[in-house]
């Protein structure tokens, strides 16, 4: 079976950190030009009060005082105007548009986060997409679509980090095909807390219950659907004379399990993935080779373009010149031309 790696990594854009502007930032700089205002207007009641006295050299005069606050007037009302931009878009970035501002590294940069899938065997991309968000939660099934388009086929085996778990792109996987390996992380508050997480307790599905750390059964009670998800909800009547109560919930009441539409398909890729601890290991094999010889033998860690569109076909232009440096590594020069030709 040939196996499908997808991986994401940041890439700057044509823009300076201090050219991106984020609601807070934008708060703050409001903040500032206002307090400098303030101070100017302090400092031009002064000098009309000492109108006619020694003035001191190092002050200002009133004219430069006025000249100031005007500016401060205009900068404060472009100001508002990019307020007003940043509720609508999240944040606004000057020299490209639409680059966004993510972690990078030891910080955060203006960039792209740039999806690709690869093929396992030969490390070759195979399709690539450049994106605005700073997550990999929502990439799953678009990468997908774009391994299956480009390879004319449906069936394939895809391999990613927990960065895209998401259950309803798990879901899109199965529904087109594709059969995905994804650890999933540990989210449970509870888990945090030190208590046993949803993980601990086992799903029976022909009695539709779970088995709890202490053998007993959470029985179905009612269903719901919350935020446009339809959420089962599973309960225990033995929590009070349970000795394992303390580390299991601190509520007083009885324990409760929530199950979501379509959690025996996220069910059963964790039991894929707990069966092939050997691939799991050697997923990050599989695509660093790819962006270490982009971003460390090529130098690309930067755009040259600037707008989605551009960046995009920038990348694709990236990917096909990593592409032909693999082939040619892989085949030599020689039959590379002759399979061309």
């Amino acid at each position: 079976m040939n196996w499908w790696r997808f991986d994401s990594t940041k890439i700057k854009a044509q823009n300076a950190k201090g050219r991106n502007y984020s609601a807070a930032r934008v708060r703050l700089l409001l903040k500032e030009a206002q307090k400098k205002v303030n101070s100017y207007l302090q400092e031009l009641d002064r000098v009309d009060a000492e109108e006619g006295k020694q003035s001191c050299p190092e002050r200002m005069s009133a004219t430069e005082l006025k000249e100031k606050i005007t500016q401060l007037q205009q900068r404060t009302k472009e100001l508002r105007a990019m307020e007003e931009e940043v509720k609508d878009k999240g944040q606004v970035s000057l020299s490209d548009p639409d680059s966004r501002s993510m972690s990078m590294g030891h910080g955060s940069q203006v960039g792209y986060n740039v999806q690709v899938a690869v093929e396992a065997k030969h490390s070759l991309i195979i399709a690539s997409e450049v994106t605005q968000t700073t997550s990999d939660s929502g990439a799953l099934g678009t990468m997908a679509l774009q391994a299956q388009d480009a390879l004319g086929q449906k069936k394939l085996s895809v391999i990613a980090d927990k960065g895209y778990y998401n259950g309803k792109e798990v879901l899109l996987c199965e529904e087109i095909g594709v059969t995905p390996y994804i650890a999933k992380p540990m989210t449970s508050a509870n888990t945090k807390l030190g208590l046993y997480g949803k993980e601990r307790f086992k799903y029976d599905a022909q009695k539709n219950c779970y088995i709890c750390p202490a053998g007993a059964e959470l029985t179905y009670r009612f269903s719901t659907n919350e935020l446009g998800r339809a959420i089962s909800y599973y309960e225990t009547k033995a929590c009070g004379e349970c000795a394992l109560k303390a580390q299991c919930t601190r509520n007083k009441e009885n324990r409760r399990i929530t199950r979501l539409a379509g959690e025996e398909v996220q069910e059963a890729m964790t039991e894929r993935v707990r069966r092939s601890p050997q691939l799991m290991r050697q997923r990050k094999a599989l695509i660093e080779h790819c962006f270490g010889t982009i971003k460390r033998s090529f130098g690309y860690d930067y755009f040259l373009c600037r707008g989605k569109e551009k960046v995009t076909t920038e990348f694709h232009l990236t990917a096909l010149a990593y592409n032909l440096k693999r082939v040619c590594n892989l085949v030599g020069v020689q039959k590379l031309m002759a399979a061309v030709t």
